[in-house]
């Protein structure tokens, strides 16, 4: 887990999910990172999400019926679906990313995937539309709720004594797409969720 600052907004990430997807047919030590547009999120939503007992991070399973409909008020915020991710201010979306990646990294054009590895790439990525579609079972590393509110508090602090208080906080979900076959990079899709730092309530 990490913090850093910038500008007026702390940032601090706060989980790590991974989600596995079989290999394309046909070792270097770094990622395919993709940044999506920063989120707006009110701190009681981002808590109702992410932190629903104020204790360890996890998606509520009670409401994951709910929030896995596009009619849910909570979809916008837990989608890979464009309109509401974008990248750069264009839509995203997750398996053309995935293959550009993969094209990148192994050098070629995906006409030289075969057609079995390629649709069942397509299926698999058509499964995944919000954070409920990957494997909660594998997740990595969380900070819990008091972990994020003590490292918000004592930074805001530090900043408060040098007359630059922040004015946001950017939460950071971490998405791992992982496949079996070496020669291809881990692709890591960073949720962005900035919340107005008046909004939270330090112990």
């Amino acid at each position: 887990m990490t913090s850093s600052c910038c500008n007026d907004t702390l940032q601090i990430n706060f989980a790590i999910l991974s989600q596995d997807y079989s290999s394309i047919d046909i070792q270097k030590e770094t990622l395919n990172v993709i940044n999506l547009d920063k989120i707006p999120i009110s701190f009681k939503d981002f808590s109702c999400i992410f932190y629903p007992t104020c204790g360890v991070f996890g998606l509520d399973d009670k409401v994951k019926d709910i929030n896995k409909k596009p009619t849910s008020y909570f979809f916008k915020y837990i989608t890979f679906l464009p309109p509401y991710r974008k990248l750069a201010g264009k839509n995203f979306f997750l398996l053309n990313s995935i293959i550009l990646n993969i094209e990148n990294d192994l050098g070629i054009s995906r006409n030289c995937f075969t057609t079995e590895s390629l649709i069942e790439l397509e299926k698999e990525m058509a499964q995944i539309k919000t954070l409920y579609d990957i494997n909660q079972c594998d997740c990595k590393t969380t900070l819990n709720w008091n972990d994020i509110i003590c490292i918000i508090d004592n930074l805001n602090k530090t900043n408060i004594c040098e007359n630059t208080p922040y004015k946001y906080v950017e939460l950071i979900l971490s998405v791992v797409f992982i496949t079996p076959n070496e020669s291809i990079l881990k692709t890591v899709v960073n949720f962005s969720y900035l919340i107005d730092i008046t909004e939270i309530k330090f112990i």
